[in-house]
């Protein structure tokens, strides 16, 4: 869903495609067709609020205590220094809030809170449960909060035959064009694949496509500043005509790439 909301281009196309039928490139009627630098009201509100896309709506936090907050955030700076990445990437104050709220007291609680998926539970789950359940017991063992139900975490779908063509391409140093020229696919297509691939965990050596580092601290300044991974317009705004989608999108993986594996 959320890459069918951050597409640039025709969403009729893609769905069709995305069924096995083929269609021109442009339908000249969906928004994109119609007005490719507009995104709608309605999906621009909707986006900031998803957490993943197995998960539901986040539900608005307000009352939270303030001193766990800031707790989480010591120990969340913390371990982005050690991967240097931004703090966000880790969690979000969303997800902070939520856990200053419910007062997750196990993995399984943990687990509810919005933006907290199979890796990050593993990952990050035991270092954040620990100051969750200190900050209880030193306020009189303080109980956790029912936590609102949401869908259940699934493994992640390993990555298909086609991934892994593409990925056998990667290893050999290919570059992004020669890989879509090669397999006959769009650049996009590859970069899709790159990104499931990356996501789901496959070891795999991208370094060489890295952007040049300039470009890609401006990058990850611009997305640090939107605290926001899930959202490209945002970040395409503040960099202008100096960077295409298509750079954001690389560098996106390489900060998603800096937080799974380091």
């Amino acid at each position: 869903m959320l890459k069918y909301a951050e597409l640039q281009t025709c969403r009729r196309g893609y769905l069709l495609k995305y069924f096995g039928e083929e269609t021109a490139q442009q339908c000249n009627g969906c928004d994109n067709c119609l007005a490719p630098s507009e995104k709608p009201a309605a999906i621009r509100e909707y986006l900031p609020r998803i957490a993943s896309k197995d998960r539901t709506v986040a539900t608005p936090v307000s009352d939270y205590h303030k001193p766990l907050f800031e707790q989480l955030r010591v120990l969340r700076k913390s371990i982005a220094d050690q991967k240097h990445v931004p703090s966000f990437v880790i969690f979000g104050d969303v997800s902070l809030r939520e856990m200053s709220f419910y007062l997750p007291q196990n993995k399984e609680s943990f687990s509810r809170i919005t933006g907290v998926g199979n890796m990050k539970l593993a990952e990050y789950g035991e270092a954040f449960l620990s100051v969750i359940q200190a900050y209880a017991k030193s306020r009189g063992n303080l109980p956790e909060q029912a936590l609102p139900m949401r869908k259940p975490l699934r493994v992640a779908e390993k990555p298909g035959v086609t991934h892994q063509l593409s990925k056998q391409l990667f290893e050999k140093r290919l570059s992004l064009r020669d890989i879509a020229r090669t397999r006959n696919l769009k650049e996009d297509t590859i970069v899709n694949h790159l990104e499931k691939l990356i996501e789901s965990g496959e070891k795999i050596n991208i370094d060489y496509l890295q952007l040049p580092a300039e470009r890609f601290e401006k990058i990850k300044n611009a997305f640090t500043k939107s605290g926001n991974l899930l959202r490209l317009s945002p970040v395409k705004k503040m960099l202008a005509e100096d960077f295409s989608y298509f750079e954001i999108r690389l560098a996106r993986i390489f900060l998603r790439k800096m937080q799974v594996l380091r």
